[in-house]
């Protein structure tokens, strides 16, 4: 585990418990991997390296909550960042630091949602609707309806992060009963519309041609957005919401500092502070 052992080391782990288990006699098709958060990155980081080597697959896989963006480009990042009860953004952001060193973030072990799933087995990924994850989940079922490979794709309605886990609430063992029957057969019924659906829709409104971290202080943001015609401040991508400013000296330069270590600077405008 990081920070002791850092990537590739937990990639390196799975594949080693893998290949003990097929040379054991288990065959890959009673074999079944699942995996939350980090983990569930991590399971689909591994199923990406068993199809580069050539290994046969297991006979399917569940992710719940995946981190599968270490590049933290998700959309979800913005719109929900003041939902998501159980993993704020800059937590994360400091597992991120310790976990991956100098490898770029898009590597595809580390980001394997921006990588091509051919080959993959079935997959199933739960998540809330109110996660900052919730877009890595969107994608990895994107990647995988892009290659052919069936994915499950399950949002719940306001379940926080990795909510399956969670034994106190209802929808936690109807969650569970589902990976149950999806790893026994690889298929699975539609989810209930009471719990939830499988179809992905961004907030109403929600700002996608501006990005999340903008490269001015939020005295010189524009005062309408573009895209939705709204206030700048109450939109969600146009208003700098994941990244931080700060001021050197009340009206001469801004220092934008961000989750992943970049820094700039630029001059404020004059007349202009911190707000």
């Amino acid at each position: 585990l990081a920070p002791e052992a850092p990537f590739p080391g937990g990639l390196e782990d799975c594949l080693a418990a893998y290949h003990d288990l097929l040379k054991q006699g288990v065959a890959p098709g009673d074999i079944s991997f699942a995996g939350d958060s980090a983990g569930a990155g991590l399971v689909l980081s591994t199923l990406l390296a068993l199809r580069d080597e050539g290994t046969p697959m297991p006979a399917n896989a569940t992710v719940l909550s995946p981190m599968g963006d270490l590049t933290f480009t998700g959309e979800s990042r913005v719109f929900n960042k003041r939902a998501d009860p159980m993993l704020p953004a800059h937590r994360d952001s400091r597992m991120h630091d310790m976990y991956i060193g100098d490898v770029p973030p898009e590597n595809r072990y580390l980001s394997p949602v921006l990588a091509s799933f051919e080959g993959m087995p079935p997959l199933l990924a739960q998540v809330g609707s109110t996660e900052i994850l919730l877009s890595d989940s969107v994608r990895a079922a994107e990647r995988a309806k892009e290659a052919g490979v069936q994915c499950f794709l399950e949002i719940w309605d306001e379940m926080p992060h990795n909510f399956a886990a969670m034994g106190i609430l209802p929808e936690s063992r109807v969650a569970v009963e589902r990976i149950a029957r999806f790893m026994r057969s690889s298929g699975l019924d539609e989810l209930p519309p009471r719990y939830g659906s499988s179809r992905y829709q961004p907030p109403k409104g929600f700002c996608r041609r501006r990005p999340a971290r903008l490269p001015y202080p939020p005295a010189a943001a524009p005062a309408r957005c573009p895209c939705t015609g709204a206030r700048a401040r109450t939109c969600c991508s146009c208003w700098p919401s994941t990244t931080t400013y700060r001021a050197s000296s009340p009206s001469t330069n801004w220092r934008i500092s961000s989750f992943t270590g970049a820094s700039a600077a630029k001059p404020a405008t004059p007349g202009k502070t911190s707000s």
